[in-house]
């Protein structure tokens, strides 16, 4: 009996074994002429190559190659001006911050300001789509 159920587990992990590894490249985008592309959405015009470069690197890297960059983008898509987006994070992460510092002195207000910011950063969202092009050689 414990022989059936050892091989049963065996079997159950190889079978999860493909799925795992698309799991390391999930936004990348596999393009026929050899150019493929990765879409992100980022809350910010800086952060998008750096939530890519594992994805696209992985890739490459299960065909024995390295990731060249073609092109990247970013695209602001929020439904208030660029401007609003930027003032209203701004005034999300000073929430935060004063969260955190009620937090450490034990204040009521940074309950307050904890939730003020959690409802903020949610109704914003990600502000910029991100597209990276690369090829592997």
């Amino acid at each position: 009996m414990k022989s059936i159920c050892t091989l049963i587990v065996i079997a159950s992990f190889f079978s999860l074994l493909p799925g795992c590894a698309l799991q390391h490249h999930p936004d990348v985008r596999p393009g026929v002429s050899g150019t493929h592309t990765i879409t992100l959405s980022t809350e910010d015009k800086t952060s998008g190559y750096s939530m890519a470069k594992p994805q696209i690197d992985f890739f490459c890297e299960e065909q024995h190659k390295s990731a060249y960059v073609v092109d990247e983008q970013y695209h602001y898509t929020g439904s208030i001006s660029e401007a609003d987006y930027h003032a209203y994070r701004a005034a999300t992460r000073m929430a935060q911050s004063v969260g955190a510092a009620g937090a450490i002195f034990s204040t009521t207000d940074s309950d307050n300001a904890s939730a003020i910011a959690s409802v903020m950063g949610d109704t914003l969202g990600s502000g910029y789509r991100y597209t990276l092009s690369f090829q592997c050689q």
